[in-house]
């Protein structure tokens, strides 16, 4: 997973995705409602989700992957879209 940086200080942030990230790659219902949980309480959500964002470019669903910033990729595709980050080629499903 890709180091946070706090934007003031300029040093890497040791959250709790970064000490358990595999519950945020799961695929059980359970532990996605536990990640955004976690995320909601998170001061770096906003921060994850631009860092999600631009890793994850104009990709569609099924290559985005994981919780990030309390989004699946669903909402993540969904958000890019929205503040034009991204566009559907046509024949793609998002």
């Amino acid at each position: 997973m890709t180091a946070l940086i706090d934007p003031v200080t300029d040093h890497a942030l040791l959250v709790i995705c970064q000490q358990d990230p595999d519950l945020w790659f799961s695929n059980l219902p359970s532990d996605r409602t536990v990640a955004r949980e976690l995320c909601e309480e998170c001061p770096l959500q906003e921060t994850c989700i631009r860092v999600a964002l631009d890793i994850e470019g104009g990709a569609a669903v099924q290559h985005r992957h994981g919780i990030w910033g309390g989004l699946d990729p669903v909402q993540r595709r969904r958000l890019a879209e929205e503040t034009g980050l991204t566009h559907t080629p046509e024949g793609e499903a998002a």
